[in-house]
């Protein structure tokens, strides 16, 4: 199974580029981000600071399923959307107000928007994706399409080439 090509990717960052020979290669394509990240329109402290969800992703031979973690948000301010062979997860995380007299707060969870991507290792058609969304947790099933399904075989091994 291709698992690389099923790696999600933040959406600051480009995607994984293949490893080159060339040692400066890694350091270049992180100031690049660093570039990138403070360029952003949104700013360099808004992206550092947004809540971002943990995701699993589990391939098969008959599937693809999605596991991510949405705690405290609710159902209507996810979207999830395919477009050819890109999945795009977004959606946005509300601070909850609370005493507006207090003088000192110290507030460790994240708010805010998020957004992850994903690419598939084929375009599915709307049928074959099921979500169920429990207990602050989105799973996602994604059926592959009978002519892209992995099949394992055994390759005999010779002495001589």
């Amino acid at each position: 199974m291709a698992f690389h090509s099923i790696i999600p990717f933040w959406t600051h960052r480009s995607p994984p580029k293949p490893a080159s020979r060339d040692p400066f290669s890694a350091f270049r394509a992180e100031m690049e981000n660093v570039f990138d990240r403070f360029f952003d329109p949104a700013g360099p402290v808004a992206r550092f600071g947004d809540f971002q969800p943990s995701m699993d992703v589990q391939e098969t031979d008959t599937e693809i399923r999605l596991k991510v973690d949405l705690p405290g948000i609710d159902e209507k301010d996810i979207e999830l959307e395919i477009e050819d062979d890109m999945l795009r997860l977004s959606g946005e995380r509300h601070e909850e107000k609370e005493n507006e007299g207090e003088e000192r707060r110290y507030v460790e969870r994240r708010y805010g928007r998020f957004e992850r991507m994903m690419r598939l290792p084929f375009a599915p058609a709307d049928s074959d994706v099921q979500t169920e969304f429990r207990k602050g947790v989105l799973s996602v099933r994604i059926k592959r399409p009978e002519g892209d399904r992995v099949k394992s075989r055994r390759i005999p091994i010779g002495r001589t080439l």
